[in-house]
């Protein structure tokens, strides 16, 4: 894996989303450092350690990926990333797959939940 832990380069991802300000991090050595960037809002990559236990993560704003990984995989996780957090940003919206997101956190919805939460979604702050 050719991506050193830090910040992401300010490249952009196959859709030209922005790919920079996002902290790439080696789990669990850096649990200090992510716990004092989630408390910020960053948004966070961790690649976790071959033998450890992987974090639970709640917050949209961080994902992980189990070390060695291929630079493809981590550039998709940055991407998807990148792409939760800027999405929608001016109300709830249902992800692919059904989640209710609303200001970093999310829950998981049955089909049908999921269909009316984006319907409902699409009209916030429209009344």
């Amino acid at each position: 894996m050719g991506m050193a832990p830090g910040r992401a380069s300010p490249t952009t991802g196959p859709e030209s989303v922005p790919l920079a300000d996002v902290a790439v991090l080696r789990w669990p050595r850096e649990a200090r450092r992510e716990s004092s960037l989630a408390q910020t809002g960053s948004l966070r990559l961790l690649l976790v350690e071959p033998d450890a236990e992987p974090p639970v993560l709640d917050d949209t704003r961080a994902d992980w990926l189990r070390l060695p990984a291929d630079e493809r995989d981590v550039a998709a996780r940055l991407l998807g990333l990148v792409r939760r957090n800027t999405e929608h940003t001016d109300g709830p919206h249902v992800d692919d797959a059904d989640r209710l997101i609303y200001r970093g956190q999310w829950v998981g919805l049955s089909p049908i939940e999921a269909r009316l939460a984006a319907s409902l979604g699409r009209r916030f702050r429209t009344w």
